[in-house]
């Protein structure tokens, strides 16, 4: 468990760019599902969390081999991994290899309800700085989730898109599409 808390200022964008701001990053896309698995720890099934990643993407109207990097849930807790894990593959399915994952809430601890706005803003910093923010403390990745985790090490973020997922207790699933806009 992690304290903290952040601010994101969301602004019409002409606006923005009208005043001079700057911007770093156009929320492009959100997808939110609920599988009501009741006051517990995210579901093992990924199939509602699978369906906010594609609605989301399908908003921004992006395919999986357009997203640099997926920010992860990441509870460190084996089934709701597991299922975070199943809902991946099921969305990137092959292109999944080569998709950099990794979850920054390893270096902050889980602030809870503040936990959504640092994982936009640790993002919206990965896509202004070019780098992926590494997983630490994972010393064994489960070998069978299959995912290209960024550990130990930042590394360079190729691309200007980036999906954040979030699942909450009683069985909230959300994932916004964050692109980088080229000033």
């Amino acid at each position: 468990m992690g304290g903290g808390a952040g601010i994101c200022i969301l602004e019409d964008y002409e606006h923005a760019r009208q005043r001079g701001a700057a911007i770093y990053g156009e929320i492009v896309g959100f997808g939110q599902t609920n599988d009501a698995h009741g006051l517990k720890a995210p579901s093992s099934d990924g199939r509602y969390y699978a369906r906010a990643i594609r609605l989301a993407m399908q908003e921004a109207d992006l395919c999986p081999r357009d997203i640099a990097y997926f920010s992860l849930d990441g509870r460190a807790v084996p089934a709701s991994d597991r299922g975070e894990a199943e809902a991946l593959h099921m969305v990137f399915e092959n292109d999944l290899e080569q998709l950099p994952v990794s979850v920054p809430r390893t270096m902050l601890g889980h602030s809870y309800g503040a936990a959504g706005t640092i994982d936009a803003i640790t993002a919206v910093l990965a896509l202004h700085h070019g780098l992926i923010p590494p997983t630490i403390n994972c010393e064994e990745l489960n070998p069978d989730y299959g995912l290209n985790l960024v550990q130990k090490e930042a590394r360079p973020l190729f691309g200007p898109v980036v999906l954040i997922g979030g699942r909450g207790v009683g069985g909230a699933n959300v994932v916004l599409v964050i692109k980088k806009v080229e000033e």
